[in-house]
């Protein structure tokens, strides 16, 4: 896979809904659980921070950015 960022925004419908469930939405080739663990572990930036915390409500219009790490 490649280190190249996966860019995307929260759309209105997924507003409210948590990080791993949106980002699981957005991106369905990563499960949900992995992208828990890839959000647990620093790679998932929102409006250009680092964002933690998996259970975090998402609101419409956040810019979204997925690093992976490499292997």
């Amino acid at each position: 896979m490649s280190d190249a960022p996966y860019q995307t925004q929260i759309p209105a419908d997924l507003a409210g809904q948590r990080l791993d469930k949106a980002l699981s939405l957005l991106l369905p080739e990563f499960s949900r659980a992995r992208l828990q663990v890839l959000i647990k572990d620093g790679h998932v930036l929102m409006n250009g921070a680092v964002c933690a915390d998996v259970s975090l409500k998402v609101k419409e219009g956040a810019d979204l950015s997925l690093v992976l790490p490499p292997l």
